[in-house]
Order: structure tokens, then sequence, then C-alpha cells
């Protein structure tokens, strides 16, 4: 073979062995959490009573494998029709094969044309989230409510030591958006 022909195959090859998809499939991990989601909860007694729905969109944030961000849209919000909520975002680090940690944050906001929205409390949902099989993941965590009041700098984060006024153990089951028939 002639020389650039080597050089052409050699340079291919190392594109392939350097891809961060073969890296994620040969470091040990065997849960890609990467796409989307389609979730539910069950209501939590005292603050909603229907099943909440929600998707969630993940992308990895480096070629290892390791962190991941989200965004979460809830389909049907827990809240009156004077508020409402954006889209939560949330951050996964990858602490075992088929294990993440995440924290999400998301925000209920009330409009006040002709100013921007009040954000009038937000909640973070922390814990382990787990794929139970390639097409589901299991988060299972603490959700804790804040008022405004509690992010007195306006920096969008709890205060430090601030207390939530609910605190409770939720879970979401998650599953991988198919693709469907036409």
């Amino acid at each position: 073979m002639k020389r650039s022909t080597w050089i052409i195959i050699l340079v291919v090859l190392g594109i392939v062995v350097a891809s961060p998809p073969l890296l994620r499939a040969h470091d040990g991990h065997d849960c890609d959490i990467a796409g989307a989601w389609v979730g539910n909860s069950p209501p939590i007694p005292g603050i909603y009573t229907r099943t909440l729905i929600t998707t969630n969109t993940i992308t990895p944030t480096d070629p290892t494998g390791k962190r991941f961000a989200g965004v979460g849209q809830p389909a049907n919000p827990p809240f009156s029709q004077a508020e409402f909520n954006p889209d939560g975002i949330v951050t996964y680090v990858r602490s075992g094969p088929r294990t993440f940690q995440f924290t999400m944050i998301a925000y209920t906001v009330k409009a006040d044309w002709p100013e921007r929205s009040q954000i009038t409390s937000f909640f973070t949902f922390s814990g382990t989230a787990e794929c139970t099989d390639a097409n589901t993941l299991a988060l299972n965590g603490m959700i804790s409510l804040y008022d405004k009041s509690m992010d007195s700098n306006d920096d969008g984060l709890p205060d430090p030591g601030a207390q939530p006024y609910f605190r409770a153990p939720w879970v979401f089951i998650f599953n991988r958006l198919p693709l469907m028939t036409p």
C-alpha cells in the first residue's frame, strides 16, 4: 500500500479510538443517561393529588461520561393558574457504573407585567439516579420547597442554612422516549 493510504487508515483508527462514545463503552460504565426521557411521580399528600408528568433532556457535559446536565419540563405543573413553572435544570455526576448523584432546581413564578415575572418559591430535588435497565431511570431523593425569602441575595439558590418549609422523600421514574410508529 502507498504511504498516504496508511496515513489515512491510522488517522481514521485514531478518531475511532478517541471518540467519546467508545471511551464511555470501555470505562466500566454500562448506563448512558443521555437522551430524551418522560417521567412520572405519584401525588404528594398535602401538595397535589394528580400524578406529575415531566420530560427531561439529558446531555453529556464531558467526554468521559461522568457529568451530565438536564432540563426538566413539567407537562402538568402542580400549582395554580396564577403561577407557573418554567423549566428546571439538573446536574448529574456519575457515582457508579449505573448510578449518579443529582440536584435539580426549579422555580415557581408569577407574572408581574410589565416587570419581570416574580419568583414566589423554588424547590430542589437531590439524591441518587439509578439506571434500572437501558431505558428506565429511577430518581430517588429529597424534595425541598423554599419560599422566595430564603434567597435573600437573589442568586437563585437557597441561602446558606435556610430551612425548607416542606421536605419529603420523592421518587421519579423516567422512561427513555422511544421511537414510535407514525
